[in-house]
């Protein structure tokens, strides 16, 4: 493949991941604004999810995955169009940075994806600084649920039963 069909397919998995992205979105809103929107609201929430996971096979997800922040400027528009919510000065100057900083990051792209094989990422995985950091986030994580819910082995969770959480039945 040449360098223009490269940046042609970066450039559709970047349009593809914004428009799932915002109707991603907007599904959500639907959704919240409840009533017979809350189906259409389901319909384009899925679909756009399908969207945004395709999207990935055009460009480098580390790219895609910051691009997603669009759905926060999306939010924006959606929020007033439905519920009439006026944006701050605030509201404003985050967009500002999140469009800036999805420029820069298309901008500062490689362009294209490192072509890695199934079993190299299974080397990866298996092995080195990324398997310790997965086994300590899945213990951790196990822990975390234990002590809050208590889990399998009912572990004391005495600093958090000052909280009011939900009795889960």
């Amino acid at each position: 493949m040449g360098d223009t069909d490269d940046t042609t397919r970066f450039l559709e998995g970047v349009g593809i991941n914004v428009a799932g992205s915002i109707v991603i979105n907007a599904g959500t809103n639907l959704i919240k604004y409840g009533g017979r929107c809350k189906i259409l609201g389901y319909v384009m929430f899925g679909v756009g999810n399908v969207a945004t996971f395709y999207s990935f096979s055009f460009a480098p997800q580390s790219v895609l995955a910051a691009i997603s922040a669009v759905q926060f400027i999306s939010n924006v528009f959606f929020s007033f169009c439905l519920f009439g919510e006026r944006p701050t000065w605030r509201v404003w100057l985050g967009t500002l940075v999140i469009i800036l900083g999805n420029v820069l990051i298309v901008l500062a792209s490689p362009g294209k994806a490192a072509d890695v094989s199934a079993s190299d990422l299974l080397k990866l995985f298996w092995h080195g600084t990324f398997r310790r950091a997965f086994d300590w986030g899945l213990y951790s994580g196990f822990i975390v649920l234990n002590l809050v819910f208590g889990g399998l082995y009912k572990v004391s969770a005495l600093p958090f039963r000052l909280c009011k959480w939900p009795k889960i039945a």
